[in-house]
């Protein structure tokens, strides 16, 4: 989805709105030793969505101060550790949405410990306080902490994962279910999973049949996954379908989490509308092939 290069930019589409912190840390183009700092220009990328009603990601620009501050431990090795602070003052201009920020005010302070094997952040805390004041007059604030590492799993092999699966499927007797080794892992497609017309709200019989695809999917309890929606292109803007394929991936991955196949953290969920048929949307076939919610067990 994105690249990033030695010093740490990151080259990525704008139609995207993850990650949503970007160009941190990126690394001056010298040799560092404990004590240096530096100062480099980042972003962050929200998802106002659901909030403001702000379809695209929502960019704030930031300028990150860094010091390499030496080396400690993380998780029991030894890292180089690099703090990060920023402040966010903006007054941007209005955006399409409900509502939008008129001021935005923010600042950070993280602590990153560097892999420079791995080229990558392998852990991070955070602390941090943002207000948005809105143009309807309201203000919101988001504060707290934050804590996250790098997870590694081991090589999959894809081909014989998927075969795997495909023998559960067949012994569990799950109809309209194929499966497909993709780049990021494997692919479980649901197809013309049915949800009540028009909403997320999954008709009694796709429970069942997530049921079975759970007791599968926890067998493999050591890989994320990612919950992918579709939709035909009958009916609505572009817009809707974007939003529903949204809120019925959603609703899949709700209902994996309830049962406890996976916590919310190790679940991604997109919605891609009707932008990726497989089927010809001129007919019922083809429009039952590209309502679908494809479920992939991820390689990393």
């Amino acid at each position: 989805m994105f690249d990033r290069d030695r010093r740490g930019n990151i080259t990525i589409d704008k139609q995207y709105f993850m990650p949503m912190v970007r160009n941190v840390p990126v690394f001056p183009p010298r040799d560092l030793k404990p004590g240096d700092t530096w100062t480099a220009e980042g972003s962050e990328v929200h998802d106002f969505r659901d909030s403001f009603g702000i379809e695209d990601p929502y960019v704030i620009s930031l300028t990150a101060n860094y010091t390499f501050s030496g080396y400690d431990d993380w998780k029991g090795k030894t890292y180089p550790v690099i703090n990060v602070s920023y402040r966010i003052f903006d007054e941007p201009p209005p955006v399409k949405g409900t509502t939008w920020p008129r001021r935005i005010l923010g600042s950070y302070a993280q602590v990153i410990y560097w892999d420079p094997v791995l080229g990558q952040v392998r852990g991070y805390r955070e602390n941090f306080r943002v207000i948005f004041e809105l143009s309807n007059g309201n203000t919101v604030e988001y504060r707290g902490t934050a804590e996250a590492e790098l997870l590694e799993s081991a090589e999959m092999d894809k081909r014989r994962l998927a075969d795997e699966i495909r023998k559960d499927i067949e012994d569990l007797g799950i109809n309209d279910i194929s499966v497909r080794a993709v780049d990021g892992g494997v692919a479980l497609n649901l197809e013309d999973i049915q949800f009540k017309a028009e909403s997320a709200e999954l008709l009694p019989q796709e429970q069942a049949k997530l049921d079975k695809i759970g007791a599968i999917l926890k067998r493999y309890a050591d890989r994320d996954i990612q919950v992918d929606g579709h939709t035909a292109l009958a009916g609505g803007s572009a817009a809707s379908r974007q939003r529903l394929s949204e809120e019925r991936a959603g609703a899949v991955a709700d209902y994996l989490i309830g049962k406890g196949i996976r916590s919310a953290d190790r679940i991604l969920v997109q919605g891609f509308g009707g932008d990726r048929p497989l089927g010809d949307n001129r007919n019922e076939a083809g429009r039952r092939l590209n309502r679908r919610v494809e479920i992939t067990i991820l390689e990393n």
